[in-house]
């Protein structure tokens, strides 16, 4: 029988082995002072490499250190028992990534010869997740959530909760509605209810606070939770008077970081692919933007949805000038009014028609907006709460190419387009499944931020912008003159806008428009 042969010679520079170094390197572990002794002088890189490395026995006799072998197919396999051992080693240190899991930080300060430190106390429960940030096994915290006012927008933070079992927990509900109290805690089998918004936001079991009031009652509740040092997620608007979201962006300047509101389509697949084109020089310089939003003030009735409850009648406060702040553009353009400030940056003028042209309410129901933007591009904004359908859409236009909602990309360069399009749905890929709320993506985004100790997304600044430019609205319409922007603080629309203020407005444009004078 023919002997085993030896690793085959290396072909490489003369005078030089192959692992040389790594050999090199490796002698002392043959040491008599002990295995111990000679792994706590090894460096981390090279122990995993040793680890990993497949050892040729040499020559029989041979007293010297063992070269190591090169592997035939890639990387040579370990025992079953090191593989466990290297995933769980893998997945702690793949958790400290994360501001949460500074908690286990006593384990870094030992090994680095650190007098140990008490791990931080949190309320929230740590779990393991694959696929969420911070790679396969990462360590993250299961945060609490109550939400203020259990009305119809409840129910969306509510499935969002669903959605993200594992990393957040829907633990109470306020809202001074008996009836509606007790029936959101019995649907989504939450442990506490509160009649009094105060009692909920110094629990000490709730890490974040969803503000969905109407908006006349956001500046009490957010200030309120974010001095109670909470998280506080609020809904749009932000507040129903620009001197109101002053006052909330004062207060949020002294817990930065803490206050997002809720404008979820920041992150429709189509808002996200348009951000992405555009900040790679896709589009080209912008142009152009149209936005528009239809709702239906009266909701036919219908039977529901599996599992879904009918959708309620609109309450009596919507379209209320000192409870919602307005109408069709304060409740449903201002998404789109968003989207334009995050699209196509600040703006510069606005000139805006409004009017109540159906409706039972005692703002308006149809509006329309002409913005020109600090870049010099132009949008046209529009909405009504007196369609048959409910629908809204948008075309943002460049000088390279257009992106438009339902989802399309085009351009006059086909090469180009097909490039653009191959690039960014690799990206932002088609999702296989709708979410089952719109909430969802924003909420987890705000998971993420916590976790890696980020500022919440849409801060109060951002905020402010979307809720100054529909002021800047109201008020070109009340005057029937373009408002510049920055709004002016001495503007008499700043402190907000009163039944008579639109009134006086409707009588002005009636009597103009039958020849007669007021």
């Amino acid at each position: 029988m023919r002997p085993r042969a030896g690793p085959p010679p290396h072909r490489g520079a003369p005078g030089r082995r192959r692992g040389a170094v790594l050999h090199a390197t490796l002698e002392p572990l043959h040491r008599d002072d002990g295995p111990a002794a000679a792994r706590a002088r090894l460096p981390r890189a090279v122990a995993r490499r040793r680890r990993a490395a497949v050892r040729h026995p040499g020559a029989a006799g041979d007293a010297g250190p063992r070269r190591l072998a090169p592997p035939a197919f890639g990387r040579p396999a370990r025992p079953l028992a090191r593989r466990r051992t290297a995933r769980r080693r893998g997945a702690r240190w793949a958790g400290r990534d994360h501001a949460p899991s500074r908690a286990h930080g006593h384990r870094g300060a030992r090994a680095s010869g650190r007098a140990p430190c008490a791990p931080r106390r949190s309320r929230a429960r740590t779990v393991l997740h694959d696929g969420e940030p911070g790679g396969r096994g990462a360590r993250l915290m299961e945060r609490s959530l109550a939400v203020v006012g259990a009305g119809t927008i409840f129910e969306q933070h509510a499935r969002a909760c669903a959605a993200l079992a594992g990393r957040v927990r829907l633990v109470a509900v306020a809202d001074v509605d008996e009836a509606k109290l007790e029936a959101a805690a019995t649907k989504y089998d939450i442990p506490a209810a509160h009649a009094d918004y105060r009692q909920l936001i110094h629990r000490d079991d709730v890490d974040i606070v969803a503000v969905c009031t109407p908006p006349c009652a956001h500046e009490e509740v957010v200030i309120g939770a974010l001095e109670a040092g909470k998280y506080v997620i609020c809904e749009k608007p932000l507040a129903p008077t620009l001197a109101a979201a002053d006052r909330i962006v004062d207060a949020a300047r002294r817990f930065p970081g803490r206050l997002s509101t809720v404008y979820q389509s920041r992150w429709l697949p189509e808002v996200q692919r348009t951000v992405w084109l555009r900040d790679r020089g896709r589009l080209g310089p912008l142009l152009f933007g149209r936005f528009s939003r239809y709702a239906r003030y009266q909701r036919p009735a219908k039977t529901p949805k599996p599992g879904r409850t009918p959708k309620p009648r609109r309450a009596d406060w919507w379209g209320r000038w000192a409870v919602a702040g307005g109408g069709a553009a304060m409740t449903q353009l201002i998404h789109e009014l968003d989207l334009v400030c995050h699209i196509f940056g600040p703006a510069a003028e606005v000139s805006a028609v409004i009017d109540t042209l159906k409706e039972p309410i005692e703002s308006e129901d149809t509006c329309v907006a002409t913005i020109r933007l600090a870049s010099g591009a132009i949008a046209c904004c529009y909405a009504t709460v007196s369609a048959h359908r409910t629908a809204n859409g948008f075309d943002v236009f460049g000088q390279l190419g257009s992106v438009h909602y339902p989802w399309s990309f085009e351009s006059m360069d086909r090469a180009w387009r097909e490039d653009a399009l191959r690039a960014v749905l690799g990206v932002h890929p088609p999702a296989p499944e709708p979410e089952e709320s719109a909430h969802t993506p924003f909420l987890r985004a705000v998971l993420d931020a916590i976790d890696a100790g980020r500022p919440l997304p849409i801060g109060p600044d951002e905020a402010r912008a979307s809720l100054e430019l529909c002021v800047a609205l109201y008020a070109s319409a009340l005057t029937h003159e373009p408002i510049r922007l920055p709004f002016e603080r001495t503007n008499p629309y700043y402190a907000g806008i009163t039944t008579s203020d639109y009134d006086g407005r409707g009588r002005d444009i009636v009597a103009a428009a039958v020849g007669h004078e007021t």
